[in-house]
């Protein structure tokens, strides 16, 4: 808005008013057309931005943790030692409450553990084959489970057997292991009845079970290795524990007034803490990307209306500029579609301009988002070559409406006001 202003001088005003001339501002003209370039130009380097964004959080949204994160919610209770000074009152507190959580309507399972699914854990750093020493798995995790814990989770079961009561209540040396674990340690798929020993015991734990393996530190990380011990005194416990519920309901939140009151009932004093979606948890893990997509994508699209609005206002005035013009060539012969295609032309024109330019500024400027991208290239051709399609499209609508008023003027009259 400045740069007209500033161009204005009296010997401008005395030179337009003396010329009369509608067609005396070609600086002007180059000037908006430069502008107009530049607009296009970081448009499509916005969006470019947020395509590549938007593809990188679809990739996100199709990896499969290894949870089933539908209908089921999380929450944390934590045991102040004042009240539950011994094991025995912490085991008993927490085995009443998985109880009361499970009768409640609408919970169809509960299960308790140390930590939230997908958002880390404890683990040890390498765990060696019973069967050959030199195969050793890395950063195995580990985690103390009550039986229900794997189906509220929705970790499938796919070998032998699941924990039961009867483990943690027998200190049974049992363990269930992730699919992963057992790929590493048995190649040859005779995981179920042999023993692991993470030097805990002198003869280790035997092997009853095999579920699928998760993602235990996010979306964007790979499967981990992974053994479960059952949940109890005898075998682990600890102050702080994460619930887990699969609900009956597509909204597993809605059941939480009712986990909260009947978990009041054991004991009013201890709040429930840090409840969320499992969804929300997944989406958790996703990290700055959520934010910066929704950063990039509004940027764009203000940017992209903006670059439109400059192209139609250039052709509009030049419209108005060129209006003798235009009426001499109807005058001349040429058709309305001659006219608009003029005019549509110079519009698709100034964008070209401004999308090679931008192309090329993403191309170097989206190795910048290389951290924030997922399974994407930062050159990724198809999106790319739809964002230049946009700019495109965009361009051509800019340009018509204009198009289609240099196509309505009268030639007659246009000359005669000239």
């Amino acid at each position: 808005g400045l740069v007209p202003a500033l161009r204005i001088d009296a010997k401008h005003l005395y030179d337009g008013l003396r010329e009369g001339s509608r067609g005396s501002s070609h600086g002007g003209s180059r000037l908006q057309k430069t502008l107009v370039t530049v607009e296009v130009a970081l448009a499509v380097l916005l969006v470019s931005g947020a395509g590549l964004l938007l593809k990188s959080f679809w990739q996100l949204n199709k990896v499969q943790t290894g949870i089933d994160p539908h209908r089921s919610l999380t929450f944390q209770i934590e045991l102040p030692r004042a009240q539950y000074p011994t094991d025995a009152s912490v085991a008993q507190y927490f085995d009443r409450a998985l109880a009361t959580v499970s009768a409640v309507p609408g919970v169809q399972y509960a299960g308790v553990s140390q930590r939230i699914p997908v958002q880390g854990g404890y683990n040890i750093t390498t765990l060696a084959s019973p069967q050959d020493p030199d195969l050793q798995a890395k950063f195995v995790e580990i985690r103390w489970v009550t039986p229900d814990f794997f189906r509220a989770a929705g970790i499938p079961l796919l070998q032998g057997r699941n924990l039961t009561e009867a483990d943690a209540l027998d200190s049974a040396d049992v363990v269930v292991i992730s699919d992963e674990l057992a790929h590493t340690l048995f190649p040859k798929g005779d995981a179920l009845g042999q023993r692991i020993n993470p030097g805990w015991n002198q003869d280790g734990f035997e092997i009853v079970g095999i579920v699928g393996s998760v993602r235990e530190w996010g979306v964007t990380q790979g499967k981990r290795p992974a053994f479960y011990r059952p949940f109890g005194e005898a075998t682990g416990l600890g102050r702080t524990e994460v619930f887990v519920v699969r609900t009956e309901r597509d909204d597993p939140l809605s059941v939480l007034p009712g986990i909260r009151r009947a978990l009041a009932n054991l004991d009013p004093t201890l709040p429930l803490y840090a409840a969320a979606s499992m969804q929300e948890v997944v989406h958790r893990t996703y990290g700055s990307r959520r934010f910066a997509t929704a950063l990039f994508s509004g940027f764009g699209l203000v940017a992209l209306a903006l670059a439109a609005l400059g192209i139609f206002s250039v052709l509009a005035f030049a419209v108005e500029q060129r209006s003798r013009e235009v009426g001499i060539r109807m005058a001349l012969g040429a058709t309305r579609g001659d006219v608009t295609r003029l005019v549509v032309a110079d519009g698709l024109g100034l964008a070209a301009v401004g999308v090679v330019i931008g192309i090329g500024g993403a191309v170097f400027a989206s190795r910048l988002l290389t951290r924030l991208l997922f399974e994407v290239q930062p050159t990724d051709p198809p999106t790319l070559a739809l964002v230049t399609f946009v700019a495109a499209t965009t361009a051509f609508g800019a340009s018509y409406l204009p198009a289609r008023r240099a196509a309505g003027i009268d030639p007659i009259r246009a000359v005669r006001e000239e």
